[in-house]
């Protein structure tokens, strides 16, 4: 059933005009015509009626707002056209076609000249009666997208999250509740409800600033550890386009490491990769790619290699397994390197990502390529941050350095920020 039309309590007609009382016809012709203007102005100034979420077959009233996403085939019937009813229009927010599309008929008339008229775009859609055929469009269907709906949508984003058939119960709102920690939002009698959200630490370093010494290194102070005699050198230090603004290098003894870690120590614990959203890195591993290991991540220790640490995530480089890169995950020991079909290249800038794109899964990123995915055996203890190079023979190796991002939640930091809530 339609939603009433919106009404206009303070309209009232006029029923006089000073100085026509002599001339009736000209006063009533003039009342008919200034009583339409003032009820056209009313009616515009009326607030909008907008309905519950639709998602099966619906008639419309005029001057309605009528949400939509379809579960199955669905059709909206537009009111009979009248000449009452002229310049009236219906505006259709279509939310959702992931179930089905939209067909727009008109009650003994047409819609844009035709029977009928399917959506299977989401959009917005004004329709507006001619008063005699039957109702047009003011834009054609699907051609401006519906890019923000407010609050009213949350029915359907959560619908679809959840992958219920229907607009969501509690049920399957508490289904994806779990799934909307730090978005703002959290579930309260099965309803969505603004919350608290924790406040995600952004911290990036292009190693402009600093020097070459132990925990002054870039504007992150990191700090050289390992075993032999680790280096750190500047290179192209005021060059803001470099990938190679340091160099990190080993010793000339085989299994010398040199590692650039957020910890003081090897074993310096920094964050939980639960709460790690993104972490990048720019390097380059030079012209020389053989008798080395590289990796980049999170690691409960940097001092073990990564195919045998107890805690690890992360990327990384092993001549002395394959040509490509691998990626890694190991908790409590558990845990082996999968080789991807990325080939390391030789002297060539790269940008390396690890995105956790949903709780638990992280995507591994050369550049734009993705590279690989790990949802499973991702370690839940506290690991360092860092940067790993081993050399694997009796000559010193090198990888440079250019950039380093990491997006993480500050374990116990909240802002109290509902008021920017929609």
């Amino acid at each position: 059933m339609a939603a009433p039309a919106p009404k206009a309590a303070a309209f009232t007609p006029l029923k006089r005009l000073a100085g026509l009382a002599e001339l009736p016809e000209a006063e009533r012709a003039l009342l008919e015509q200034l009583n339409s203007i003032r009820l056209d102005l009313a009616r515009l100034q009326a607030p909008p009626v907008v309905t519950e979420l639709k998602t099966s077959d619906y008639l419309a009233g005029e001057d309605e707002t009528v949400r939509y996403a379809p579960n199955g085939a669905s059709t909206l019937l537009l009111p009979k056209p009248r000449i009452e009813n002229r310049g009236r229009r219906v505006t259709v927010l279509l939310e959702s076609v992931a179930r089905g599309a939209l067909t727009v008929q008109c009650v003994g008339g047409l819609v844009n000249g035709a029977a009928s008229q399917a959506v299977a775009l989401v959009c917005r859609i004004d329709f507006v009666c001619d008063g005699a055929a039957g109702w047009r469009s003011e834009v054609a269907p699907g051609a401006v997208p519906l890019t923000a709906l407010a609050a009213q949508a949350n029915d359907t984003i959560v619908a679809n999250l959840s992958g219920a058939s229907a607009v969501p119960t509690a049920t399957t709102v508490a289904t994806v509740a779990s799934r909307l920690r730090g978005v703002g939002l959290t579930v309260a009698s099965g309803r969505l409800l603004p919350r608290q959200r924790p406040r995600a630490a952004q911290v990036r370093d292009f190693l402009l600033s600093g020097n070459a010494a132990s925990g002054s290194i870039g504007a992150l102070g990191w700090n050289l550890l390992g075993t032999g005699t680790p280096a750190y050198a500047r290179a192209n230090a005021t060059q803001m386009g470099s990938s190679g603004r340091g160099a990190l290098s080993t010793s000339a003894a085989a299994n010398d490491r040199s590692v650039l870690a957020l910890g003081e120590t090897e074993t310096r614990d920094i964050t939980i990769a639960s709460d790690v959203t993104l972490l990048q890195c720019a390097w380059n591993h030079d012209n020389n790619l053989t008798n080395k290991r590289v990796f980049f991540g999170l690691m409960g220790t940097l001092a073990t290699e990564p195919s045998a640490a107890v805690d690890c995530l992360g990327v990384y480089y092993d001549s002395a397994v394959d040509a490509h890169y691998q990626i890694i995950a190991r908790a409590s020991s558990v845990g082996s390197p999968t080789i991807t079909t990325a080939s390391v290249p030789a002297n060539t800038a790269e940008l390396m990502t690890i995105y956790q794109s949903a709780a638990g899964t992280y995507q591994f990123y050369s550049g734009n390529t993705l590279i690989g995915t790990i949802s499973s055996g991702v370690p839940t203890a506290a690991m360092n941050v860092g940067f790993r190079l081993e050399t694997l023979t009796t000559a010193a190796k090198t990888v440079n350095l250019g950039y380093f991002g990491i997006e993480a939640t500050a374990a116990g930091a909240f802002d109290d920020d509902a008021f920017l809530e929609v």
